[in-house]
């Protein structure tokens, strides 16, 4: 199982301008929090991925959000990101007013 720690150093690859990795697979790793914080920032910047699922990783509503708004900023080339089994209760609506 891949840690929050994992995540970390993963995200800093992500932000390098020579990585061309195009999917990410992290369900069912116990990231938390902090590492989906981390994967959001890399969403910020990365221009290769086009599919990352976060499935089963323990996110909250605002790390969700946080990669969420990421990708509104940078219009790279993730097509998929798939978020499901982290306890996500309501995010929509702060979608809606963002």
């Amino acid at each position: 199982m891949l840690c929050e720690l994992a995540a970390k150093a993963v995200s800093t690859w992500l932000c390098q301008p020579s990585c061309r990795l195009q999917s990410l697979d992290f369900s069912r790793n116990p990231i938390g929090d902090a590492g989906g914080e981390q994967i959001a920032k890399a969403l910020r910047t990365n221009a290769s991925l086009s599919t990352l699922h976060l499935d089963e990783c323990m996110l909250t509503d605002a790390t969700c959000l946080q990669a969420i708004k990421a990708l509104r900023r940078n219009k790279g080339s993730l097509k998929k990101l798939t978020l499901a089994w982290n306890g996500i209760e309501v995010l929509a609506a702060p979608l809606e007013q963002s």
